[in-house]
């Protein structure tokens, strides 16, 4: 027969549990949070993309596109004549890892489309 108590003591199952109420309460935040803006996050991708690409964090590769949108230059910082978005760089940097494998799987098993063409399809 098993040992309720010591099934009860063990650390995995314990830190199961920790893991399990942490995940609940940042969910109830998220869905009971008033705060609905998602604006910082329109030129995440295209900030990861530059970074991968072309090293840099500056969006004059898509100045074109920034100017087409209108609204979105609010969001855009000129600087010693390049674009830059407004917002830190770690949101950015949180998904270069996801952009980078994204294209990587996209240009190697999906289509010859690499994420340049999805994030200005977005």
């Amino acid at each position: 027969m098993v040992n309720l108590y010591k099934v009860a003591r063990s650390p995995q199952l314990i830190s199961v549990l920790v893991v399990l109420v942490l995940l609940g309460f940042v969910f109830r935040v998220y869905f009971t949070s008033p705060v609905r803006d998602r604006g910082d996050s329109r030129y995440v991708l295209h900030v990861a993309n530059s970074i991968l690409k072309e090293r840099n964090t500056d969006l004059d590769e898509y100045q074109w596109l920034i100017e087409k949108e209108g609204i979105y230059k609010t969001r855009i910082l000129t600087q010693n004549g390049h674009l830059y978005s407004i917002y830190p760089l770690g949101t950015s940097l949180l998904a270069l890892p996801f952009v980078a494998l994204y294209d990587w799987w996209n240009t190697t098993f999906v289509s010859p489309i690499s994420i340049d063409k999805q994030i200005i399809l977005s």
